[in-house]
């Protein structure tokens, strides 16, 4: 099974992907960033033109902010569901045609956010 690694830092990804594939993982890295849809679209495409299909999504992208919430401010509070939310709405858009592809109908496994 071929494990496309979507990573917004295209290094910390390639680490990641080629340490998996050390361990008999077939996984490829590519640029990715929930936040741009520039970028989700050509992951899309990218792995369109290579699979023609995606059997399964994990969206875990997500903002951890250690800041209490008496203390966080509007700004912080947009800049986690950019991520958290929206993101995963813009990934899952992007990337419903290559699931419905799939002959099993693909499956999307979107973790819940932690509190903040």
């Amino acid at each position: 099974m071929q494990v496309y690694l979507g990573s917004r830092d295209v290094e910390r990804g390639q680490a990641a992907a080629d340490e998996l594939t050390r361990e008999g993982a077939d996984v490829m890295a590519i640029a990715l960033d929930v936040t741009d849809e520039a970028s989700i679209v050509a992951a899309a495409r990218h792995i369109e033109d290579r699979e023609g299909l995606l059997d399964v999504l994990v969206n875990n992208a997500g903002v951890l902010y250690r800041v209490p919430a008496l203390e966080t401010d509007a700004a912080n509070m947009l800049a986690r569901y950019d991520v958290d939310v929206f993101g995963t709405v813009r990934i899952i858009r992007a990337f419903l045609p290559l699931l419905q592809r799939s002959p099993t109908q693909g499956s999307s496994i979107s973790p819940a956010p932690a509190p903040p």
